[in-house]
């Protein structure tokens, strides 16, 4: 494994390659595999397949269409049948009975824009709707991404910490014979055991996390894996390196503003509120209708 500095400047594009068109299954299946190891972008693709905050984002944009198409149908006429029976003794005269039947039907002719300023709410409800399904699977990929290069990083961390643990173990039993010959002083001597101790707790310490970040990394794909197969970042930095780590910081700034799905979904749910207000001053005024029945 390299330098899991290389792993942390992997970072940025990585998140890029979240946030971006993932590949197809044809691309994902033609990607170089190391057996049955876990690639970035596998990872990627299974917390998004199982993330359960996807489902209930894509819920949400199902309620928001909805109710737009329920707004839409105020521009369609309403029929309605209705009918009543009636049981019991006829009239004397006999002329009619009690059985009616018959049809009504509404048109909404005018609303002094309550209509218009209904529908601009739920349009853009349901843009932000949209915009917040987006936003949840960014949030789910950069997540697995940040994990997946975490695992990468605390592994290399503890495998250095384990490769410095058995140094300073080989100087700490050397420090004795070392003493005997007067070779150091107890002081040295001393310092050459604390080192020692401190390694260990350093390999415990790094070990811990790196059990946990692969903990959370299994947990977000929903699935163990045996081990990483770590060309896949590589991969991922090939395809958008050129495009990302050449950007000027102003640059970047001002395209992640541009395109970032949070702050669209925040305009699009000021608008949808700015027209619920529209609608609502428009309660006082008058509707015009047109109205008939048939009745039999």
């Amino acid at each position: 494994m390299g330098s899991f500095k290389r792993f942390v400047a992997a970072g940025g594009v990585a998140l890029a390659w979240s946030i971006s068109t993932p590949l197809s299954a044809q691309e994902a299946d033609s990607a170089p595999a190391t057996g049955s190891c876990l690639s970035l972008e596998r990872s990627i693709d299974d917390a998004l397949a199982f993330d359960p905050r996807i489902v209930g984002s894509q819920a949400d944009r199902a309620v928001a269409s909805a109710d737009l198409l329920a707004t839409r149908s105020r521009d369609l006429p309403q029929i309605t049948a209705f009918g009543q029976y009636g049981d019991g003794d006829p009239p004397i005269d006999g002329r009619t009975d009690g059985d009616q039947y018959g049809i009504q039907y509404q048109l909404e002719l005018y609303s002094f824009g309550s209509r218009k300023f209904a529908k601009d709410a739920s349009e853009a409800r349901l843009k932000a709707a949209k915009y917040a399904v987006t936003e949840t699977r960014t949030d789910v990929a950069q997540g697995v991404a940040l994990a997946y290069l975490d695992y990468l990083r605390t592994t290399e961390l503890a495998r250095q910490a384990v490769e410095q643990e058995a140094t300073f173990e080989k100087d700490a039993k050397a420090a004795s014979s070392r003493l005997d010959r007067r070779v150091i002083t107890l002081t040295d001597a001393s310092q050459i055991r604390s080192r020692y101790a401190r390694s260990q707790s350093d390999t415990v310490t790094a070990e811990v996390a790196a059990a946990t970040a692969r903990m959370r990394l299994e947990v977000l794909i929903d699935r163990p894996f045996s081990c990483m197969d770590e060309g896949s970042v590589e991969r991922v930095i090939g395809r958008y390196a050129d495009r990302f780590l050449l950007l000027p910081p102003e640059q970047a700034v001002d395209e992640a503003l541009a395109t970032a799905r949070g702050m669209r979904r925040a305009r699009a749910q000021v608008k949808a509120a700015q027209a619920t207000v529209k609608e609502a001053s428009r309660a006082n005024m008058p509707t015009l209708s047109l109205n008939g029945f048939a009745l039999r």
